[in-house]
């Protein structure tokens, strides 16, 4: 990995941010996502690992990475991270509002990561399931896109067993013909289920506010932090799922997310369209008419 020069403003720094981009689209989302950072927390550093040289004002270090399957590029840069203290986020996560406090319960704790949203597919299963298997299937997937982590020994082992059974992953799915429908080659998260597993890590639960993943149905009682999933305007869907700071829950649709609070009250932030809204509506009417 080659540093490009010129962009070293976070050096030195303790704790930081660390995203991983290959590809123009994703080095895109990253910039955009460091400038919301930047909004709420303009002294925390960034670290950018991409396939290119990237110049930002978001940015404060930016790494070129070797060329290499782009889930495994994330595996490998977040291991190299040069923080002490670690944020990592994926580059489709809007940033609405201080972090920095986050990383205090590090003094705690080496890890911070949430359950994932959806638990283990069958088509995981399908493909890796005689190693799934052996983690007991209550075992929760975990949500990779936000993790906080201290730099120590533990940590370290953890993402070099990760790197080994992602790549025993990707082996066995090339082998077998097994096609993922959402990733090239495979989801990261089965590997990592099974290497944090045997890991004895202490850690803690991130609270949903801290990875609020809107595209899917989800529980919120603070202020959303990290609104994490593709949105054309995610400023405009963080500041209605802020827009009353109680206990609420957000239901996504096609065209919009529902945000439910107690007693039944519902407000809709609309995440598409006009014409997409009345075309759907108009389903919604014929199919309740077959009925």
């Amino acid at each position: 990995m080659n540093e490009t020069q010129g962009t070293r403003r976070g050096e030195g720094k303790t704790q930081g941010v660390v995203y991983v981009a290959v590809g123009e689209k994703f080095i895109a989302e990253a910039v955009a996502s460091a400038g919301s950072l930047k909004v709420h927390n303009p002294d925390l550093p960034v670290t950018l690992f991409a396939d290119r040289a990237v110049t930002s004002s978001h940015i404060d270090t930016t790494t070129v990475m070797e060329p290499m399957h782009p889930k495994l590029a994330r595996i490998v840069s977040v291991a190299r991270s040069p923080y002490e203290r670690t944020l990592s986020l994926d580059t489709d996560t809007y940033i609405c509002g201080k972090i920095d406090g986050l990383f205090s319960v590090l003094e705690q704790v080496e890890f911070g990561i949430m359950p994932a949203p959806q638990r283990l597919r069958e088509r995981d299963l399908g493909a890796l399931g005689q190693y799934m298997r052996q983690v007991p299937l209550e075992y929760a997937q975990l949500n990779t896109g936000v993790m906080l982590y201290r730099k120590c020994e533990r940590v370290r082992e953890l993402f070099a067993k990760w790197r080994e059974l992602y790549e025993r992953d990707l082996k066995l799915v090339t082998e077998s013909g097994y096609k993922d429908p959402h990733y090239p080659g495979v989801g990261d998260q089965a590997a990592f289920r099974e290497a944090f597993y045997e890991a004895g890590l202490t850690w803690m639960s991130l609270p949903a506010e801290y990875n609020c993943v809107a595209v899917l149905p989800g529980y919120l009682h603070e202020a959303v932090k990290v609104l994490h999933g593709r949105f054309r305007d995610p400023g405009k869907v963080a500041a209605a799922l802020n827009a009353r700071l109680e206990p609420r829950v957000h239901v996504p649709t096609r065209v919009g997310i529902h945000i439910y609070y107690e007693g039944g009250e519902r407000r809709t932030v609309w995440t598409r369209g006009l014409g997409s809204r009345v075309v759907w509506g108009l389903k919604g009417l014929m199919g309740r008419r077959k009925v």
